[in-house]
């Protein structure tokens, strides 16, 4: 099996691109620049970025910085997050001393400064009234923590009082560069690389304010910025940010990123000899382990010499160019399997490689799952029915019921293979529409079946080979079945508690919001439901399907029903931390004070944050926020 973190060999061929991204980047007349990495979810960006800091980062006077923006996900403020972290990675790798020293505290009192504005600013507070006798306002804990703060914070940045302070902040964002500049001078940085990755898994804040740092406090001369992200889901967070704007034909989502990104580059699609050849060479890195990079650099090699064209990784290709390695057997029926499901999967998938990736990794679960079991399953059958279930799950599921009541060999299917001319079966000109005939039977379809034979894709699937008519399909159903589950929990819900779970799930802030007010008027039990539903995401997701959203939705939920606190402290203590944020801790820290039980769960699972190494930005979250209760 394969995992699911970028791959540092070029398996889908974008060295090219990644060559365009480091050639940007090192030339000096275009410093500083900022680069975006575009392309759906799953193409490879985070690939291209990985080659491109591997090339850079071993290279004398660069530094490379990597940045996860969700993983500050409801963190008090996104610039100070991004600020804050590059400034610890120049603290932590360039060790400081001197002068050097002195800046990096000086920057760091300034991003304590913008925090401090930024958290008065969301509570509506002025800084004009923070003087002495302005006056007690109730905030949340972070505006709350920016008011106690604010006075020595004054003093440090020598404004005299809040409201020179509050005309300051111009000129406090114009010295940041200029400190900010100096330091990678002192510190002898002859370019700074940030990459910043799944930007655009954030909240639309989130968005914004990473991208206002890079341009207000972080955009000097020895800079360089690559952002990876779906440019469609950034632009409709700058949609969301500014509904205020009047569209039409003034699309401020493209516009605001015309204006900060300078070099677009897109990682395409797959095309569907693509496709297979990414199958081929996940197969033979299924065989042959890191040797893998061995391949990929002779096929980097011969396309350089053919101008770009595609060289297909198959056994002709593998027997001339490399003799020297042992390939198993099976290679030849992984390659046959890479043909027949190749060209479904780049439409179906859009040639998507982690998609791709995923397909291949449940395959092969669901043989190994069937061997254990005593079963010998044909992967070509398995393919073909993993092949409908991926595209779609309706038909799939129709046909499982249809099997299950006809001993695995369902007739209606060996209909609709006649129909669709996959046997040798013809339907008898003279019965009615609706009605076919074998050699053995006559039977009518039912109108939802017969609608089928007029879907192209369908169509197109049935003729794939294998045939299924006449096989016995229970065991492939039966190694399947979690498929027909996965909307157990969701179809044992009302109405009511399915429309609550649906906006809670929609990623999208205001319907979030309305979800929250509707849990309010769920009873204990069917809060529970959703709970659990939600909990089933962040303990069995990914970071990208719903992990580090479901995370933070449910702490925003047990705030809502102290009733369900213990279980989503519980559920988010049992979540990898590498897919939890740093807003998390602060999210659940009000928690602390409802009650002695509570207050120890939080506190506890607060200690196993902090003292955790895999996510350094929930560590540091959870130990600052442990600090304040």
């Amino acid at each position: 099996m394969w995992h699911d973190n970028e791959s540092e060999v070029d398996l889908i061929n974008v060295s090219h691109l990644a060559w365009a991204v480091s050639h940007t980047i090192q030339n000096k007349d275009l410093l500083p620049v900022t680069v975006g990495v575009f392309g759906d979810w799953g193409s490879g960006k985070s690939s291209l970025l990985k080659h491109v800091h591997s090339e850079l980062e071993a290279q004398e006077g660069y530094l490379c910085l990597w940045f996860n923006g969700w993983l500050f996900e409801g963190y008090e403020d996104a610039k100070v997050a991004l600020i804050g972290s590059i400034l610890e990675e120049i603290e932590d790798k360039k060790k400081p001393t001197g002068k050097a020293k002195d800046l990096i505290k000086k920057l760091f009192r300034r991003a304590n400064w913008i925090n401090a504005v930024s958290q008065l600013g969301k509570a509506g507070v002025s800084l004009a009234t923070m003087g002495a006798g302005g006056p007690a306002l109730t905030t949340g804990l972070a505006a709350a923590s920016a008011m106690q703060a604010l006075p020595e914070l004054v003093k440090e940045e020598d404004h005299g009082d809040a409201t020179a302070a509050a005309e300051g902040s111009i000129r406090s964002i114009r010295q940041f560069r200029k400190d900010f500049d100096e330091l990678l001078a002192e510190t002898k940085i002859t370019n700074l690389v940030v990459f910043i990755d799944d930007l655009d898994r954030c909240l639309p804040d989130t968005v914004i304010e990473t991208l206002e740092a890079l341009r207000l406090f972080l955009y000097t001369p020895r800079t360089a910025y690559v952002i990876s992200a779906d440019d469609q889901m950034i632009e409709l967070a700058v949609r969301q940010r500014f509904p205020e704007v009047v569209y039409g034909r003034y699309n401020i989502g493209r516009d605001y990123l015309e204006k900060l990104i300078q070099v677009p580059i897109r990682v395409p699609e797959l095309s569907p000899q693509e496709t297979i050849n990414y199958i081929n060479l996940l197969f033979v890195q299924h065989h042959i382990g890191t040797k893998i990079a061995d391949v990929v650099a002779k096929l980097i090699e011969q396309r350089k010499k053919q101008h770009g064209e595609l060289i297909l990784c198959d056994l002709t290709w593998l027997k001339i160019n490399c003799k020297d390695m042992e390939l198993p057997a099976s290679l030849a029926e992984d390659f046959a399997l890479s043909q027949r499901v190749g060209d479904v999967l780049a439409a179906q998938l859009r040639g998507n490689p982690r998609q791709i990736k995923r397909f291949l990794n449940t395959l092969l679960l669901r043989l190994d799952i069937s061997k254990q079991r005593g079963a010998d399953l044909d992967r070509r059958v398995l393919a073909k029915l993993m092949v409908l279930e991926y595209t779609d799950k309706d038909k799939f599921r129709r046909l499982a019921d249809l099997q299950a009541t006809q001993e695995g060999k369902p007739k209606e299917l060996q209909i609709l293979e006649g129909s669709a001319g996959a046997t040798t079966s013809t339907p008898d000109k003279k019965a009615e529409v609706g009605q076919r005939k074998t050699d053995t039977m006559e039977v009518r379809l039912p109108d939802e079946l017969e609608a089928w034979t007029k879907d192209r894709w369908f169509s197109s699937w049935l003729a794939l080979e294998p045939k299924l008519g006449g096989k016995d399909l229970r065991p492939y159903f039966y190694v399947s079945r979690d498929a027909k589950n996965l909307t157990a929990v969701g179809g044992a819900m009302s109405v009511a508690v399915k429309a609550v779970f649906d906006l809670l799930v929609s990623g999208s802030d205001v319907k979030i919001e309305q979800g929250l007010s509707m849990l309010l008027t769920l009873d204990t039990r069917d809060a529970m439901i959703v709970t659990a539903s939600l909990g089933d995401i962040a303990k069995h997701g990914d970071e990208h399907k719903g992990t580090a959203a479901a995370a933070l939705v449910l702490a925003k939920m047990a705030n809502c029903r102290i009733e369900i606190a213990p279980i989503v402290v519980d559920v988010l203590r049992n979540v990898p931390e590498k897919y939890l944020s740093a807003g998390v801790p602060v999210a659940i820290a009000a928690l602390s004070g409802k009650s002695a039980d509570l207050s120890t769960k939080v506190r506890q699972v607060f200690v196993e944050w902090s003292e955790q190494s895999t996510n350094k930005a929930l560590a540091s979250a959870a130990k600052v926020t442990l600090g304040k209760l």
